[in-house]
């Protein structure tokens, strides 16, 4: 991953791939989580393959891209045969309303991407250091700055993030996970591989802001938590 789904810390990619490419392997990264996020851009990256998805940039659902190397195109081979569409490698109709909304998605991005980052990351600082000061024991999960902005998975010692979950979820949405093991009940395999046993990893809850977050929507959490929760369990 470009930017890990669950702690949104942004990953070494550039390093990663002078690393792949010493030892002949090639590199695809699945940047979903970071477009929109930061700027992306394959040569500096070094990567072979690139995927995104387009709901995660606000586009339609159901459509995503795959970025491919020029020079490695004749050695990929298609597993969906039939009709030749998509240069012979993914053969089927193409959902063209769908592709469209995509390219639409992406040129918002491009335009907003650096304006929606400064906002989000601003309302961020404020939802966290809100949060810390209602909660001093509350922990943040990954690097304090090499994150995307907007991704705020915390903890808050002696209670589980299903706890924390079940007290507020009337009132806001939020996850112990990434999306697509939303249903899990184990500790996050991310959350353990930072060092943390496993009771202490299914303390984690995460956050997420984006860009329809609102400053009275931020106020209103930090309002929420203490009420709902109240500040004096957790200090």
């Amino acid at each position: 991953m470009l930017v890990n789904n669950e702690i949104g810390v942004i990953q070494p990619l550039s390093a990663i791939a002078e690393l792949t490419h010493r030892h002949g392997a090639l590199l695809h990264t699945d940047a979903t989580q970071a477009a929109g996020r930061i700027t992306i851009d394959v040569a500096t990256l070094g990567v072979d393959l690139l995927t995104l998805s387009s709901h995660k940039m606000y586009g339609p659902q159901g459509v995503g891209c795959l970025y491919v190397r020029e020079e490695i195109k004749p050695r990929l081979r298609a597993m969906i045969t039939g009709g030749g569409q998509e240069y012979g490698l993914r053969s089927g109709t193409l959902p063209l309303p769908l592709i469209a909304g995509f390219g639409k998605a992406c040129e918002i991005a491009a335009a907003e991407t650096l304006a929606d980052h400064q906002r989000i990351k601003a309302l961020t600082r404020v939802l966290w250091e809100g949060l810390k000061e209602l909660f001093p024991s509350m922990r943040l999960h990954g690097h304090p700055e090499k994150r995307i902005a907007g991704n705020l998975n915390v903890a808050f010692p002696g209670y589980s993030g299903e706890e924390i979950i079940a007290l507020l979820r009337d009132q806001m949405a939020m996850a112990t996970g990434s999306a697509c093991s939303s249903s899990g009940t184990e500790p996050s395999h991310v959350i353990v591989a930072l060092g943390f046993p496993p009771d202490e990893a299914l303390q984690a809850i995460r956050i997420s802001l984006g860009r329809f977050t609102t400053d009275r929507e931020i106020e209103q959490v930090l309002e929420l938590f203490p009420r709902t929760i109240g500040s004096g369990m957790f200090h």
